[in-house]
């Protein structure tokens, strides 16, 4: 039996932020699981209260800070989570145990280019990254890449799903 999401939630508390992709990724959608990070942030003054809109864009393997809970094609988003129809607003994750349907499988070297590397593994505990695409790997592409979770749950043991933590 297949899951339905791009990210299926196992456990963790509900950390989850309203963002707006910018104009770039809201032209090209995208996948759950793509990690993002702040593009800026934009205030304004409403009566008595302060509006905020959080901009974000596809992280880079050095400053990933949040990944987007579902793609922009899912029916529990569609770039639209919080009023359908109507916004830009998307859902952004950042702590919890997850099962992530869209990483990297193969290394930087044969996705630039094909011939010249090879297929990644991934093994129980070990660190995971964000590569150039956005996406988890068990490869530290630009060798100062920080850590943004731990692999807990190897895809051959759920429906090639990559199961992470997530939560330092």
């Amino acid at each position: 039996m297949a899951y339905d999401f791009d990210v299926v939630k196992i456990f963790g508390a509900e950390y989850y932020y309203p963002c707006e992709p910018v104009s770039a990724l809201q032209r090209t959608g995208w996948v759950g699981g793509l990690w993002v990070r702040m593009n800026r942030m934009i205030t304004r003054q409403d009566a008595n209260s302060i509006r905020v809109t959080r901009l974000v864009e596809a992280a880079h393997p050095n400053d990933p800070a949040f990944f987007f809970r579902w793609g922009s094609n899912e029916p529990c988003d569609l770039h639209t989570s919080f009023s359908p129809g109507t916004t830009g607003v998307a859902t952004i994750g950042v702590y919890g145990q997850f099962l992530f349907k869209y990483y990297e499988t193969l290394d930087l070297a044969e996705r630039t280019l094909p011939g010249s590397g090879g297929s990644l593994v991934y093994s129980m505990n070990q660190d995971l990254y964000v590569s150039s695409n956005g996406l988890l790997t068990s490869e530290n592409e630009t060798g100062v890449a920080r850590t943004v979770g731990v692999l807990i749950g190897l895809p051959v043991d759920n429906n090639n799903y990559l199961g992470v933590f997530i939560g330092y």
